[in-house]
């Protein structure tokens, strides 16, 4: 019989990879750790077996040559087994950035030389450690294996040339609107594989700034077993965000205003928004919200083509049969690429309740439901076809996470975008004094909505 995971599902943020991985997963250096759940107090060896595992460990690394020594690749319910035992007793012992540690020992008994070596510059960096003191430090930790932790300590002593990060101008780099991108892919402590892709689009006119960003995360099973919410040894879950940004000292603030979340058995049920501090670099930004990860550059804005433009749409005010009254309105971002469309629109749905009641879902009179649709599309002269590719949808007690994707067919016409599907139709108009955030997505997440 195969035994279920049980994956438990958090609260996120903007909080960069740790932020997304702890919507469906506790996940980072005390996250991943609370996770895992506590084994026990960690012991510490005594001085003269800390000592002499310290001494084994160097022994053993002069005498292997390099990329030695190894106990071949162990198996992935060992190493998540170890990475439970590992977590909590690194943070007892008070070993800085225990998570990078752990990804370097992860990776090392997974045969992945380059990720470890990677991992192990990483932390000697972030901690300041030269790798003896690192060893010494690490021998008066109890380990789930002490010929396991001989064999990674050895590896620790082994010389390596570990580049040193590139310095990039901060001080007076000016903020470019542009956009940017994250990817990240690293173990978490419980042995799962973490990769997360962001795109984001940011604006600046004047000294604010305003724009959005779409994140995947892509969780893959460290030991095998497969994740109560997906039934699979994996599963991916797709969140976009919107905010703005305001100075302060060398930098912004940068506040999350909205978030969105495409329906799923492993989406979170809440959506915690951030509030981070944004740092422009001279390729880049930097971003701590209190996770730090940096932005790259990608392009400049997009050009705005015959199409492109912000398109507003407002429903008249409806009756429903319970006798409450709904009102929608719609705000189409696209951008028009030579031919090629791309863009989003949200939809804001506002139910109000018959004089007196009360809505059973909220236990208010009025109640909103807010969604996110990705479009892509094409044009021909005047005439645009365009796809909703994927819905989110903003997390709450009122939301409806069922939805039917529709294709529009319409025509650009003076400021006017009219646009047809099955049964309706809608007139949306311009809006000549807001810019456009389309972010033409080439990466587009490969995701699936359901279906009433």
């Amino acid at each position: 019989m195969t035994r279920i995971r049980t994956q438990v599902l958090g609260t996120v943020g903007a909080a960069g990879a740790a932020g997304a991985a702890g919507a469906a997963g506790a996940v980072g250096a005390a996250g991943a750790a609370g996770a895992a759940g506590a084994v026990g107090a960690a012991g510490a060896v005594g001085a003269v077996g800390a000592m002499a595992l310290a001494v084994g460990a160097m022994a053993l690394a002069v005498g292997c040559p390099r990329g030695r020594p190894t106990l071949g690749r162990v198996s992935d319910a060992t190493l998540a087994s170890d990475a439970q035992k590992l977590g909590p007793r690194l943070g007892q012992a008070k070993i800085p950035k225990a998570e990078r540690l752990l990804e370097a020992y992860l990776a090392h008994f997974r045969g992945r030389v380059a990720e470890r070596d990677q991992a192990i510059c990483a932390w000697l960096r972030l901690t300041d450690l030269t790798p003896t003191a690192a060893t010494a430090r690490l021998s008066a930790v109890r380990p789930p294996s002490r010929r396991r932790m001989r064999t990674f300590l050895a590896v620790l002593l082994q010389p390596r040339t570990c580049r040193k990060p590139r310095k990039t101008a901060t001080g007076d780099v000016t903020l470019r609107s542009g956009i940017y991108s994250f990817n990240e892919t690293k173990t978490a402590l419980s042995g799962d594989t973490l990769a997360v892709q962001e795109r984001w689009l940011v604006r600046r006119k004047g000294d604010r700034l305003r724009g959005w960003y779409i994140r995947r995360l892509d969780r893959q099973s460290g030991d095998g077993q497969s994740y109560r919410c997906s039934r699979a040894t994996r599963y991916g879950v797709v969140m976009a965000f919107t905010f703005v940004g305001r100075p302060l000292g060398k930098g912004y603030v940068l506040e999350e205003t909205d978030a969105f979340v495409q329906p799923g058995p492993c989406a979170p049920r809440q959506i915690r928004l951030d509030r981070c501090a944004l740092r422009p670099l001279s390729g880049g930004l930097q971003l701590r919200c209190p996770a730090e990860r940096q932005l790259t550059r990608i392009s400049d804005l997009p050009a705005l083509g015959n199409g492109s433009g912000v398109y507003l749409w407002a429903a008249p005010t409806t009756p429903l049969a319970d006798g409450s009254r709904k009102r929608v309105t719609e705000r189409w971002h696209l951008v028009d690429l030579a031919g090629k469309v791309h863009g989003f629109y949200t939809r804001h749905q506002k139910i109000t309740a018959r004089a007196g009641k009360n809505h059973s879902c909220n236990g208010k009179p009025s109640f909103v439901r807010k969604r996110l649709y990705l479009v892509g599309g094409s044009r021909k002269g005047a005439a645009v076809t365009l796809h909703e590719l994927t819905a989110l949808h903003r997390p709450g007690p009122c939301a409806d996470p069922k939805v039917k994707l529709d294709t529009y067919r319409g025509r650009f016409s003076s400021g006017v975008l009219t646009l047809s599907w099955g049964q309706g139709s809608q007139t949306l108009k311009r809006d000549p004094s807001t810019p456009s955030q389309a972010l033409p997505l080439r990466w587009m997440p490969k995701t699936t909505t359901p279906r009433p």
